[in-house]
């Protein structure tokens, strides 16, 4: 009974006061519903930040698949590398064969060409020799005709002047002729080295 009359000191609440209870527990929860609306939506706004976001396993692959591209790049570059190299290789080889052919073709014609020149030069002075044998034996024969008859004597001078004439004409030919075929093989050894 001790507690009932603590109670009844007290006095029942009031209707107002019931109401103000009512009114102070509805406010609260108000206040945790407007709470935990608010954590749920914090909540939805994380999962679709979470969702916007690559996973570890998708970037993975990402990184695999841009490293299997790069490799890919890389060795059909490395294969394109080669293979110019390659072409450039046989293109210089053939131009380096071609020019071998070349100067050994050009070296063979000069050869030719001396040779030919030293067997005319050989003709020419073997003609020179002769024509000069010639000569001398004509005179000889008319300095030994010399001694007969007079009128051979001045027909004689006629032909010592005319062989001397024709001596002195073929010095002076092999005086031309010599210097002149040296000067031919001259130039043609600078156009063939």
């Amino acid at each position: 009974m001790a507690g009932e009359e603590a109670r009844s000191s007290l006095g029942d609440p009031s209707p107002r006061t019931i109401e103000a209870v009512v009114q102070a527990v509805s406010a609260l929860e108000d206040k945790f519903e407007v709470k935990f609306t608010g954590y749920e939506d914090a909540v939805k706004l994380l999962q679709e930040f979470a969702n916007r976001q690559p996973t570890t396993e998708a970037v993975n692959e990402n990184l695999r698949a841009l490293k299997e591209l790069s490799e890919s790049k890389l060795l059909s570059l490395k294969e394109l590398i080669d293979a110019k190299f390659e072409g450039n290789k046989t293109a210089l080889d053939a131009a380096l064969k071609t020019q071998k052919e070349s100067s050994d073709k050009i070296e063979s014609n000069f050869t030719k060409q001396f040779e030919n020149i030293v067997a005319n030069m050989g003709t020419m002075t073997k003609s020179f020799e002769d024509k000069i044998t010639e000569v001398k034996d004509r005179y000889n024969t008319s300095q030994g005709l010399l001694g007969g008859v007079t009128a051979q004597r001045v027909e004689t001078r006629e032909n010592v002047k005319a062989n001397s004439g024709l001596l002195f004409g073929l010095i002076g030919a092999i005086a031309v002729l010599v210097p002149a075929a040296i000067a031919i093989l001259g130039i043609i050894m600078a156009k063939g080295g």
